[in-house]
């Protein structure tokens, strides 16, 4: 199978302009739309963002990834939510999409529905200002016992359909 991706790093169609080539563009009417490639799948990078931008890293794979990643504390701070805009704009430069890990270290009890709404409002932002559609990745790993939002199924599920609610709602995509 093939792996989507934007143009080779140092190509012409690789400038900040670049889009990724997965597919059909989302749609912008409110929904939801599929991010799913039209054959193969994404590939995707997690980097070490306070040491290295998007564009250094398709530089130096020599291509450029078409999802990139970042985790945040959830409900977000003014710092987080400052990072997850710069992080945005690192995408949008290279045509790329991003996958959120939402983390509520405060616990589920934390995710609220003004939390919720933020939320919706900045991915809808990231789409309508930047062009970038936006992967959520809530509270992983809540099977296990390690985190504050662990094992407590029930409390979850209500947090998780808040929070999917909210960007359902209000994201285009």
């Amino acid at each position: 199978s093939t792996l989507p991706t934007a143009a080779p790093a140092g190509s012409p169609s690789a400038s900040a302009s670049a889009q990724a080539s997965f597919g059909p563009p989302p749609t912008a009417v409110p929904g939801r739309a599929r991010l799913q490639p039209a054959s193969g799948a994404y590939f995707g990078l997690n980097l070490d963002w306070g040491n290295e931008t998007a564009a250094q890293a398709s530089d130096a794979l020599g291509h450029t990834p078409a999802v990139w990643v970042q985790f945040a504390n959830f409900p977000m701070d003014d710092g987080t939510r400052a990072n997850v805009e710069a992080f945005v704009e690192q995408v949008a430069s290279v045509g790329g999409m991003g996958l959120l890990t939402l983390e509520p270290n405060g616990g589920l009890d934390t995710v609220t529905d003004q939390a919720a709404a933020d939320l919706g409002d900045l991915f809808a932002r990231a789409w309508t200002e930047h062009g970038v559609p936006v992967f959520v990745r809530f509270a992983h790993e809540m099977n296990g016992s390690w985190y504050a939002w662990s094992q407590q199924p029930t409390e979850y599920v209500s947090a998780f359909q808040k929070v999917a609610a909210a960007v359902h709602q209000r994201s285009p995509s």
